[in-house]
């Protein structure tokens, strides 16, 4: 089989009461007193995604991983309240990866990997936008028998629209 394709979908909705604190613990189980229990919170989420494997060669196989996930969030407190809290959100990411049987004894692995996040609601004042891209490579070879020995790194660069980006370098030995 040289390739292969699998794709998931997923969705779930949840209908709630909206208390965080407990009564006491002795009651541990129950709302506050001064707990709202007439509001509620309304949250869907969704996700759907698809990857396809394609073995290259004998020694080298591709991965390509694409996927969306979606919630919509909401409370039933009247929009000018303070208590108002709604939000729609997602997240897309793509990641390609590449793993190569160098030698007999080594295995390297390459990926590049993106996600884009968008948020909306009252509290962000419209639509925030966030990206998260990273690098890495990592090898791993047989020493000795029954002993793997892993080396790699990992670059991540982290930008949300009107904050600082942020860059980091990580590596890895094992």
């Amino acid at each position: 089989l040289r390739s292969k394709v699998m794709v998931f979908a997923q969705f779930a909705y949840e209908d709630r009461a909206n208390w965080v604190n407990w009564q006491s613990v002795a009651f541990a189980t129950r709302p506050a007193v001064t707990a709202d229990s007439g509001l509620r919170i309304f949250s869907n989420k969704a996700s759907l995604g698809a990857e396809w494997s394609e073995r290259i060669s004998e020694a080298t196989f591709a991965v390509l991983r694409l996927s969306r996930f979606q919630t919509w969030y909401r409370n039933t407190a009247a929009r000018d309240s303070v208590s108002f809290m709604s939000s729609d959100a997602g997240a897309s990411s793509a990641e390609l990866q590449l793993t190569t049987q160098v030698q007999r004894d080594v295995a390297l692995t390459t990926g590049l990997t993106m996600t884009l996040n968008d948020v909306v609601s009252p509290q962000t004042r419209g639509t925030k936008h966030q990206s998260f891209t990273s690098a890495y490579a990592q090898a791993e070879w047989n020493v000795v028998p029954n002993i793997v020995t892993t080396m790699g790194a990992r670059f991540d660069r982290e930008n949300t629209v009107g904050e600082t980006t942020s860059n980091e370098f990580s590596p890895k030995w094992g």
